[in-house]
């Protein structure tokens, strides 16, 4: 674990030697069903050293990133960016939550069409809270759950191109999601 500004920065490789029950691949991908499992969310302020994806399963979060608050209840994601400041500042004693986190590198070498994602970058960063509905809460565990597939299975020539496809696939999925929030908000 590295500081920044006095403040501890976790990474995948960090998140997978002190937690090796948590299912990960390489230095590049963390799966975690269980928020609870990690307690780095019990922490006071800390960074992440990669894109986070976190959607509440049961309960309630109250999380400050980069000094904003916002509240999170089951059936929303909150996605955050590297190096940014989280603060888990309370959270309810049912808080269940599902937990991805993929380092920088390993989202810029998936093929993404920049001139749509950079746009829904900054529009993440500005509005970083997704309600799902049950339909794309659906979607969202079908993806959770083929990506823990991909991570579990056996070292092949395969892998990191199905995790790959699987992480761009989500990622699109999600910015679709985002985009069409952001309009109805508009």
């Amino acid at each position: 674990m590295e500081r920044h500004s006095g403040i501890p920065v976790f990474d995948v490789a960090t998140i997978r030697e002190r937690y090796p029950n948590v299912p990960g691949y390489e230095e590049h991908v963390v799966l975690c069903n269980d928020s609870g499992q990690i307690e780095i969310f019990m922490r006071p302020p800390f960074r992440l050293k990669g894109f986070a994806f976190l959607i509440c399963r049961k309960g309630v979060m109250t999380i400050s990133v980069n000094q904003y608050e916002y509240r999170v209840s089951e059936r929303m994601v909150i996605v955050t960016f590297p190096d940014d400041i989280i603060h888990i500042v309370r959270q309810s004693p049912d808080f269940s939550a599902s937990f991805i986190l993929t380092s920088d590198s390993f989202i810029r070498n998936i093929r993404l069409d920049m001139h749509q994602v950079i746009p829904l970058f900054i529009k993440t960063k500005r509005f970083p809270i997704v309600k799902l509905d049950e339909i794309d809460e659906g979607i969202f565990d079908h993806y959770f759950s083929l990506l823990s597939w991909a991570v579990g299975t056996g070292e092949s020539s395969f892998k990191a191109k199905i995790l790959d496809t699987l992480a761009t696939s989500l990622l699109y999925a999600g910015g679709n999601l985002i985009r069409e929030q952001i309009q109805e908000q508009l």
